[in-house]
């Protein structure tokens, strides 16, 4: 069973044997059966409890996360890293380069000070092979535990082509790692689920079993790009929604930890095929890109239920922060990331207001007060010659502007 990488978009590509997916489904048609009924029997708790879910407080400083790649211009990396302010970081190992780990070890050093998620790239030998799982397992543990916070375990486990072919299949994977969690590496944190897209039954079926295991921390590759904005929904559920719908299924399940995780989102890019991960239907340009990437956070900040959003990735050129084909290039969506981080790390969410699709957050941070506007429907906004930070960074002074798409941020010093 051959699964091919995709160099341009950090993917596997598709499986083309058609018949061998019908085989391998009916393989595991036991597996899908129980997906039904746990659906069956806990959907109904999930949406009851969604009206009881606990709201936790916004914190700003464990929040804003960012994927790196080792074979993406690696010194480069670590500049922006550095440059950007982002103390979370994401990095991909996959583990059928096993043979390269000092290489990635390597890597991960240069990071010293931040706190990374190691994410665990699965492949189907070790899927179908679980005691040479258990022995690479037992070589990233003892390598990678000093350096690490977490360590993420597989990777859009509800897709094929990345060689999970039922839950199930990934629960019993995940039981490897859980296992040898608890007999030899008690100090290792493992994060899962690792479901992409906001697939509730699958989802709820990941985090309700019978399986002796347990997700110290969840996370989930939540991407809302089908759907365009991030204030769209998609069966009745925008983003935020769909965050309450995790945080009420978590606040249920026995099998998980408190914390959820955002480990991977982004947009395509578009007219950067073959790099762009979708097809030219779901990519926007790098200007709507950078309008919807800072309203993801600010949305899923809102919520209070996400600790960290990792957005994937600092260097790619169908979805990243830069553009490596021909030489460096920043795109502005760097500069709105950057501006983003800088205005609220360490800053104190105290008010989140929609009205007539006027979005305003108000943050303190010291002696300021900040506040995050944007409107997806043309309006005046009264400054009062307060400081405007534009979603790039750049400063004005303006008794009023004109809202749209881009955040922007008013600056107060209430200290005079």
């Amino acid at each position: 069973m051959r699964f091919i990488w995709d160099v341009y978009s950090d993917q596997p590509y598709p499986l083309k044997n058609k018949a061998l997916k019908k085989i391998m489904r009916f393989k595991v048609w036991p597996d899908h059966l129980k997906v039904g009924l746990t659906n069956i029997l806990v959907t109904p708790l999930v949406f009851l409890n969604y009206f009881w879910v606990k709201q936790k407080t916004p914190k700003t400083d464990e929040f804003f996360g960012l994927g790196v790649n080792i074979d993406r211009e690696p010194d480069t990396v670590v500049k922006m890293v550095n440059e950007l302010g982002v103390d979370h970081l994401l990095i991909r190992f996959p583990l059928c380069k096993i043979d390269q780990l000092e290489s990635y070890l390597s890597f991960v050093k240069r990071f010293q000070g931040k706190k990374i998620v190691l994410n665990l790239l699965q492949s189907r030998d070790l899927i179908e092979n679980p005691q040479e799982f258990e022995k690479a397992l037992t070589i990233v543990f003892r390598k990678f535990a000093p350096w690490v916070e977490a360590f993420q375990v597989a990777n859009a486990v509800n897709r094929t082509k990345w060689g999970f072919f039922s839950i199930d299949e990934y629960l019993r994977f995940y039981q490897v790692a859980y296992q040898l969690k608890k007999k030899k590496f008690r100090e290792v944190t493992l994060i899962g689920p690792s479901v992409i897209d906001f697939e509730f039954h699958l989802i709820l079926r990941a985090l309700f079993h019978l399986y002796p295991i347990r997700f110290e921390k969840i996370n989930t590759l939540l991407y809302v790009d089908r759907r365009g904005a991030p204030e769209k929904s998609h069966l009745g559920l925008n983003l935020q929604r769909k965050i309450k719908v995790l945080a009420s299924m978590l606040a249920l399940s026995p099998r998980a930890g408190p914390d959820i995780l955002i480990t991977e989102t982004n947009w395509p890019i578009t007219g950067t095929s073959p790099y762009a991960p979708t097809s030219e239907n779901e990519c926007v340009a790098e200007r709507v890109y950078t309008n919807y990437m800072v309203r993801y956070y600010l949305l899923a900040l809102a919520t209070g239920y996400i600790k960290t959003v990792y957005w994937h990735q600092l260097i790619a050129p169908g979805y990243g922060l830069v553009d490596n084909r021909e030489g460096i290039r920043k795109r502005g969506a760097y500069k709105a990331f950057y501006t983003m981080i800088r205005l609220l790390k360490g800053a104190k969410l105290e008010k989140f207001e929609e009205s007539h699709s006027h979005y305003t957050m108000l943050f303190v941070k010291g002696n300021k007060e900040i506040e995050a506007h944007w409107s997806l429907k043309p309006k005046r906004l009264q400054t009062n010659n307060h400081q405007v930070i534009s979603i790039y960074g750049e400063s004005l002074m303006q008794k009023d502007i004109e809202l749209g798409e881009a955040v922007v941020y008013v600056m107060r010093d209430f200290s005079r």
